[in-house]
């Protein structure tokens, strides 16, 4: 499709509002900063980029859960093209432009595909600002590898069905727009925008044989598309593997985070069971247990969803129409995960779909089928101004008579609810009101739009008004809509919160070189939520009080963390001596070189020293030096043999003594004898470690760190084999004299995914190049 002055006016247009949406972020004075935004992408990235400046692949981080791999688990992106941005511009700043340019190319990319659909221009502009803009889209910004992922979703469709009408150079751009998906991050987007594209080959193809021909292309693309990105793919494979996410398949885990059924009125009724965003106004103590907390809000606003209902009256044989209607219904059915029985059946029927947690996901085609309705309803409401005018009105006396009942019978509406709630806290009976007042006022200006609706139909109806000037109305009322309901979405910090050295953070840094701190699982949980007035001062707060994975930005080791795809050893390990009782097994703390210990109480243990205690907005937290603490390195001279669903338990005796002895799973036929010995850590980084040791007997140098496939060890410039220590550790056997250790992470999954990547990537160049050349002979 070559662009016209119509199609740039489009561009500059969605260019202009995306930085009215996102102003307070352009200049860098302001941060993104809510949810795992703050906690987990921003250090996440800055580790990466890190790393890759000082010349080296980032793909290791040994900064959470004893070690593990980065670029293997997607959330970094190192592969994904617009990560170049880190690179140039100052981080704070390329933090921010990374998350707005995704939401102009969202726009743009569904104008695009709205046209290829043969939609008007006003109605592809009205589906690009309502997919862009929507709350679905903009909640997802937390979530950078779901926001990156699914703004592909449109190109997708559109390379795809070129292809199938005109076939040539656009499988290419189907590759790409694939792959590009996946190196966003988020493998659910992929997976079901691979089922949407197989049922796109039956529908829209009409010959049997093409049909199949079709299906078998598809699967070429994402063959091909494997290929392509096999430096990241085989790494993640890899990881899952051995992730938890291969064993924590049962249902009531897949299906957390399901979407609630009495949600959906927050497609056109915003925040109406409070606002995340506002401490105390969303809470399970007035939603329920049914609640999800995942995404933030998602509000389309009802004059899209009208809009969407006008598609219903294209003719019955209009293929487009019916499709995204159905995607849109089994999508949101589908969200619905545990409130409904479609779900179990499909968790036990669709391959794969057991490995995806939080239903609440799938929202994101629901959102884009109703943003690709809404534009065609907007085509097929201006072809019948009489009829969009009639639908206008009855939508507005219904919402009228809705407000104004409600507004009347406020005070017994209010009894009613507060009588769901037997012994309310006061400050949860106000924000009980506070939200009742709220949804009325939400009631007020939902009815309000709907009547400025009919009146600007009627008035076209009359001729008062011409096409062009009607559907500026009709966007600009649409775009103030979400601007006022979804702007507010995206949480900004002040860059201090990045920056700022807590007195907490300053203690480890000064004294903790490369020891581990360690926190109780109530520390774990409560930090996960945001306490205080001040979001900024949570913030600080919660980094202060060690929040998982969020002081990787000061090289500070984690003990425990935050990670999406999680070691299945590290759940093990965690869940047998940290799940409640978090310090009752003392040798494994000292173990895991946890030299810092931390919880919201007094840890009442000998071998402590208090080196800190601080009172917060909400909750004390007591900082401990552990004297009993083992080096991350040392010399063990015994060992002992145990299955592998032995070896936790082991660990567990009160007998154990891992200052003097390893559980080994296999026999390394050495006779030991060496007495404990501290070994010398000469270089540690995050891929190398370089380690001098002293022995007068036979034994092992043991290190506290992941024992993960990729990592090789040498002694004295000889290959060396790495044993599996204390069920997840690593071990060397070392000989009676002096010895220099080398580990060095060298993946071979890593390795041969380069070299699929490049040839498959040369093979695509040396195609297209190919096409190029027919077609310019044509």
């Amino acid at each position: 499709m070559r662009l016209d002055k119509k199609d740039i006016f489009v561009y500059c247009l969605f260019f202009a509002i995306t930085l009215v949406f996102f102003f307070r972020f352009l200049d860098g004075r302001e941060v993104f900063a809510f949810k795992d935004l703050s906690r987990y992408f921003y250090p996440i990235r800055q580790l990466m980029v890190e790393q890759v400046k000082l010349g080296a692949w980032p793909l290791w981080n040994p900064y959470i859960f004893f070690g593990m791999p980065l670029m293997a688990g997607l959330q970094p992106g190192l592969f994904y093209p617009l990560t170049l941005i880190y690179y140039l511009i100052p981080f704070d700043l390329a933090f921010n432009y990374y998350i707005i340019i995704h939401y102009f190319l969202a726009a743009c990319f569904m104008f695009c595909f709205m046209r290829h659909l043969k939609a008007s221009y006003f109605a592809s502009f009205f589906s690009g600002l309502i997919f862009s803009f929507s709350g679905y889209l903009l909640s997802v910004s937390n979530m950078n590898t779901s926001m990156s992922s699914v703004i592909w979703l449109p190109l997708v469709l559109l390379f795809f069905d070129k292809f199938l009408k005109f076939k040539g150079r656009y499988f290419l751009g189907l590759i790409l727009c694939l792959a590009l998906m996946f190196l966003g991050g988020e493998p659910t987007i992929i997976y079901v925008t691979g089922i949407v594209l197989f049922f796109w080959a039956l529908v829209f193809v009409e010959d049997k044989r093409e049909k199949i021909r079709a299906v078998f292309i598809l699967a070429a693309a994402l063959l091909i598309m494997a290929c392509l990105i096999a430096v990241q793919l085989l790494p993640f494979f890899e990881l899952s593997a051995l992730s938890n996410r291969m064993t924590t398949t049962q249902y009531n885990i897949v299906s957390l985070r399901s979407f609630p059924i009495r949600e959906v009125v927050g497609f056109f009724m915003p925040f109406f069971y409070g606002n995340q965003l506002r401490g105390g106004s969303y809470s399970p103590i007035l939603v329920g247990k049914t609640n999800q907390d995942w995404l933030i809000s998602p509000y389309l606003g009802i004059i899209p969803l009208i809009f969407a209902l006008f598609s219903f009256f294209y003719k019955k044989d209009n293929k487009i129409i019916w499709f995204f209607m159905v995607s849109a219904a089994v999508s949101l059915l589908t969200a619905f995960g545990r409130y409904t029985p479609l779900y179990y059946i499909m968790y036990k029927v669709i391959p794969g779909l057991s490995l995806i947690r939080y239903p609440v996901k799938y929202l994101f085609l629901t959102t884009f089928s109703f943003s690709v309705l809404a534009g065609f309803g907007y085509d097929r409401a201006t072809k019948n101004i009489k009829r969009g005018a009639l639908i206008f009105a009855v939508f507005f006396i219904i919402s009228a008579l809705i407000y104004l009942l409600v507004n009347a019978f406020q005070i017994k509406i209010f009894l009613l609810l507060k009588a769901h709630y037997p012994k309310l806290h006061p400050f949860f009976i106000n924000v009980l009101w506070a939200n009742l007042q709220f949804n009325i006022q939400s009631l007020f200006y939902l009815a309000l739009m709907i009547f400025f609706c009919a009146v600007l139909f009627y008035i076209r109806m009359k001729g008062l008004v011409r096409n062009y000037a009607f559907g500026l109305i009709i966007a600009g009322m649409v775009f103030f809509d979400l601007l006022a309901n979804n702007s507010a979405l995206n949480t900004p910090s002040d860059p201090r919160v990045y920056h700022e050295l807590t007195p907490n953070v300053k203690l480890l840094m000064k004294e903790a070189g490369i020891s581990r701190y360690y926190y109780s699982k109530e520390v774990e949980q409560h930090n996960r939520s945001v306490y205080g007035e001040d979001y900024d001062q949570s913030l600080l707060d919660a980094q202060d009080k060690l929040a998982a994975a969020r002081l990787m930005s000061y090289k500070l080791y984690d003990a425990y963390g935050y990670e999406s795809i999680e070691l299945q050893e590290h759940a093990e390990f965690h869940s047998r001596f940290f799940d409640k009782k978090s310090f009752k097994y003392r040798s494994i703390i000292n173990m895991i070189n946890a030299k810092y210990l931390a919880d919201l109480a007094p840890i009442k243990l000998p071998g402590l020293k208090l080196k800190r205690k601080n009172k917060y907005y909400y909750g004390t937290l007591y900082l401990y030096e552990n004297l009993n603490v083992l080096p991350r390195a040392y010399i063990v001279g015994s060992y002992g043999l145990a299955k592998r669903k032995d070896v936790l338990s082991a660990l567990a005796d009160k007998k154990f003594n891992p200052k003097n002895f390893i559980v080994l799973e296999e026999d390394p036929k050495i006779k030991g004898g060496q007495r404990y010995l501290e070994a010398k850590i000469i270089k540690y980084s995050p891929d190398e470690i370089i380690i001098k040791a002293e022995l007068d007997k036979p034994g092992f140098l043991f290190l506290s760190d992941t024992y993960y496939p990729g990592w090789r060890a040498c002694v004295d410039g000889r290959e060396a084999k790495i044993y599996r220590a204390n069920f997840m550790f690593r071990a060397v056997v070392l000989e009676k004299g002096r010895h220099e250790v080398r580990f060095v992470y060298d993946p071979l999954f890593f390795k041969a995914g380069m070299i699929i990547s490049i040839v498959a990537l040369l093979g695509l160049a040396l195609t297209g190049w190919r096409l190029r050349c027919k077609a310019n002979i044509e």
